[in-house]
């Protein structure tokens, strides 16, 4: 996901999230040529190339993962409707996650 996230800005960067050119070469420049190994039972892998995803660990992952998600909402709910409607002119958007849309419950059981 990621590194298809970082081309896809390396393309558009100006036009999405105002993200400069100089900070998707650096996030492009951590995510080449990634490769990692498992190890179980005293024993190692042979290391192979990591091709999606984020590092777990990395400061920045998270933001990454919450640009991705948000490209992925604008995809899906591209010319619809969103959110839900309060009233007539309110409306709440962005419950991407499932802390969020539990926000929405009743009661704890709801959820």
């Amino acid at each position: 996901m990621t590194a298809c996230i970082i081309k896809l800005y390396g393309k558009y960067s100006k036009h999405i999230y105002g993200i400069p050119q100089k900070i998707i070469n650096i996030l492009s420049d951590m995510y080449a040529n990634n490769q990692c190994c498992v190890r179980h039972g005293g024993q190692q892998s042979d290391w192979f190339a990591v091709k999606s995803g984020v590092r777990q660990g990395c400061i920045i992952s998270p933001l990454l993962f919450l640009i991705a998600i948000g490209w992925v909402m604008k995809r899906a709910t591209n010319q619809q409707p969103r959110g839900i409607t309060w009233r007539a002119f309110n409306h709440l958007e962005d419950e991407d996650f499932a802390d969020d849309i539990a926000s929405l419950s009743h009661s704890q059981k709801d959820m």
